[in-house]
């Protein structure tokens, strides 16, 4: 029995590490950086380019996981999410975004830097860097989600019988499953969009409603099984549960590519000839 116990443990504690190193996965946080590059305006484009220097934005977009486990950079592990207490209705950024900051703050502070005139060039290429995936971050439902369970990280899964939790299923578990390179699931996704379905997306942008948006799905999706249940640990997920979810991984994923170009349209001037 102790045995068993220590590879369960052991099990748990590999798949928290690996859900709180990559938000959405390396390809969810590209797809959403190249949909975001490609509805950029001309201008926006330019301004984006020079801070990029060499590299491009969805390899910007991965910077801030990569960095996180630094000691140097400990104090930004708390602004790529939210917790919301267990039974609340959404996200309060009063009582939700502590002084160590949020993803809600987050992008706030870095779009504000990004802006600044008074910030140095390595201040904003920075910003930029934190900003491409914290918008992805907020988009991603278990990352406004319940505190008790860490946002999913204590809910310990399985998928087609792999071992996983239910943040890193979110994560990465259903993105992986199409098998695509993000410059392929990026063009799918722009592939399927339409001109309404562009506007509704970036008719909000006030990043405390993208958190709520995220918190409602987190309660109505991610927590829940198909059958209607509230997944456990110790659940089995299948293929049900990925139909009925990854759409809606798409729908984040393109919500997030679409506003995070509108964001820095925004900032670096809009071309109405685009």
């Amino acid at each position: 029995m102790p045995t068993r116990i220590s590879r369960v443990s052991c099990s748990l504690a590999l798949a928290l590490v690996a859900a709180f190193c990559c938000a959405w996965g390396s390809t969810g946080h590209k797809v959403v950086a190249q949909i975001a590059y490609d509805h950029l305006t001309p201008e926006a484009r330019a301004a984006v380019d020079e801070l990029l220097g060499d590299s491009d934005l969805p390899e910007f977009s991965v910077w801030a996981d990569q960095i996180k486990g630094d000691k140097a950079w400990e104090w930004t592990k708390p602004w790529h999410y939210v917790n919301v207490p267990e039974g609340a209705t959404g996200f309060d950024m009063d009582r939700d975004c502590p002084d160590e900051g949020c993803v809600v703050r987050g992008i706030e502070r870095y779009a504000e830097v990004l802006a600044s005139e008074d910030a140095t060039h390595g201040e904003r290429v920075q910003a930029l860097k934190f900003l491409v995936h914290f918008v992805g971050d907020i988009h991603q439902p278990l990352h406004v989600s319940n505190a008790s369970d860490l946002g999913g990280n204590r809910i310990g899964v399985t998928l087609f019988s792999r071992q996983m939790n239910l943040h890193s299923l979110w994560d990465t578990g259903m993105i992986k499953q199409t098998g695509m390179p993000y410059e392929v699931y990026a063009a799918r996704l722009e592939a399927a969009l339409t001109p309404e379905v562009e506007a509704a997306a970036v008719a909000e942008m006030d990043p405390v409603a993208w958190a709520n948006e995220s918190h409602a799905l987190s309660m109505s999706n991610a927590y829940v099984d198909t059958d209607g249940v509230t997944i456990k640990t110790g659940d089995g997920l299948g293929q049900e549960y990925i139909d009925r979810n990854l759409p809606v991984v798409d729908e984040q994923l393109t919500k997030a590519g679409l506003r995070l170009a509108e964001m820095l349209n925004g900032i670096f001037g809009v071309d109405e000839e685009r």
